[in-house]
């Protein structure tokens, strides 16, 4: 009997426990400190999130605004370039076009090339000498002249390009020959090796430089003097260029010009 009631007892008070536990869940709420905090923590988070998005938008901007100018400078640059290159184009195109008109009036009016005075070769005494004593009957002048470089072996080095019968000034004599050589070293060639000719079949022909009119008059009056002086020609002899030598001056010290 004892026993039951204290069985009794236990459950009452076991009961009267879980009541009370019960009651106490019941009325739990969340602490006020916790719901500040996780507001502030979601507000900075907010803010945080703006600024990121302020902060590559102000980048983005100015990345941007970066890229526009260093397009627009490379933009003026190709055009500046592009422009010389168009000037330089469109001269050369009126240089092409002006020479162009020329070749056209050229060979429209090939007259034109033809009026052009020649230089003739005789007249050129920088590149002609004087034959004195061919003979009056020798008619073909080059051919004889061409012989006459022969014996003084300088044909092979010397060519002849024209040749002219002079009208003899003195009555009896034969005229004298101008021969045209091709340049002045053919020239210098043949008043070098003229001497030869006194031990050939050519003994009584003379070779001299060609003279213009200043040279002429300059050995008329070197003879003028001598003519005045006594025994001038027999003492003394004008040299080839123009000057008045003893007689016993070899040739050789003669200038050949």
């Amino acid at each position: 009997m004892s026993q039951t009631k204290e069985k009794d007892r236990i459950k009452t008070r076991s009961h009267k426990d879980d009541s009370a536990t019960d009651t106490a869940m019941t009325d739990f709420e969340p602490s006020e400190d916790i719901s500040i905090t996780l507001s502030k923590i979601l507000s900075n988070q907010n803010a945080l999130f703006t600024k990121i998005d302020r902060k590559c938008d102000s980048i983005m901007e100015e990345m941007t605004g970066m890229m526009h100018e260093k397009i627009t400078s490379l933009k003026e640059e190709l055009l500046n370039d592009i422009q010389c290159i168009k000037t330089d184009l469109e001269s050369a195109q009126r240089a092409i076009t002006d020479l162009s008109s020329r070749m056209d009036s050229i060979e429209s009016e090939p007259e034109n090339i033809r009026d052009i005075p020649q230089i003739d070769p005789v007249s050129d005494t920088s590149r002609t000498i004087i034959m004195k004593g061919v003979p009056s009957h020798i008619q073909d002048t080059s051919s004889f002249a061409q012989r006459v470089l022969q014996a003084i072996e300088v044909h092979d080095s010397v060519e002849i390009t024209q040749t002219l019968r002079l009208n003899s000034r003195i009555p009896g004599r034969p005229g004298l020959v101008k021969v045209a050589l091709r340049n002045v070293q053919d020239r210098i060639r043949v008043l070098k090796a003229k001497q030869k000719l006194q031990e050939s079949e050519f003994a009584g022909i003379y070779i001299r430089g060609s003279k213009n009119h200043t040279e002429r008059l300059i050995e008329l009056n070197a003879r003028t003097i001598l003519n005045n002086i006594p025994d001038g020609n027999k003492n003394f002899r004008i040299a080839s260029n123009g000057r008045i030598i003893p007689r016993t001056q070899p040739r050789t010290e003669e200038s050949i010009a």
